[in-house]
């Protein structure tokens, strides 16, 4: 429900805040992602080292595990433009300059890391499934059906990860172009 009084902020402001807040919540999720990933590698290497005769399963697990999430880490990716396209509208209003969302591409980090997020970020995802599979591979040689659906999983992971989510520039139906 909206406050009344003449104090109160324009419903613009409140949902400003409010998609601030939930663009944040999706790049802690993102970034969850990718910290929970190394722990998780270093049980599939702990378990591949202890039972070589299941590294291969544990390498298809992993790569299961990492495909699912690098599909979360990709939805939130995409819901990520959607807002910040969204939230650069609502900003334009109230700012200006446009805030944050606005000032953040015309400042990018300089350096390897900080201009290659596209790479660095997605390879951690899918080095860490090849890494998976390269020590299934060292400790139990080569076995063909789990090995080939590892590297089925590797491959859908990438398909997922390298289509980067764009804005649509579809008109809204019902709305000025």
């Amino acid at each position: 429900m909206q406050p009344t009084d003449a104090t109160a902020p324009p419903f613009d402001l409140l949902e400003l805040q409010s998609l601030r807040a939930e663009l944040l919540l999706r790049m802690a999720v993102q970034n969850l992602i990718l910290v929970l990933l190394l722990p998780l590698l270093l049980a599939t290497f702990i378990v591949q080292l202890i039972l070589p005769a299941t590294a291969p399963l544990a390498a298809l697990g992993f790569t299961v595990t990492a495909g699912a999430g690098a599909l979360i880490w990709c939805h939130q990716g995409a819901r990520q433009v959607q807002l910040k396209a969204y939230l650069m509208l609502l900003a334009a209003r109230h700012t200006p300059d446009g805030g944050w969302e606005s000032w953040l591409p015309d400042h990018p980090i300089g350096g390897r890391l900080g201009s290659r997020w596209f790479i660095s970020t997605k390879g951690v995802l899918l080095g860490s499934q090849a890494a998976a599979l390269v020590a299934a591979i060292i400790q139990a040689g080569l076995q063909p059906l789990p090995m080939l659906a590892t590297v089925a999983a590797i491959a859908v992971t990438a398909f997922f990860l390298l289509l980067n989510p764009k804005e649509s520039t579809a008109p809204i139906p019902g709305r000025p172009g």
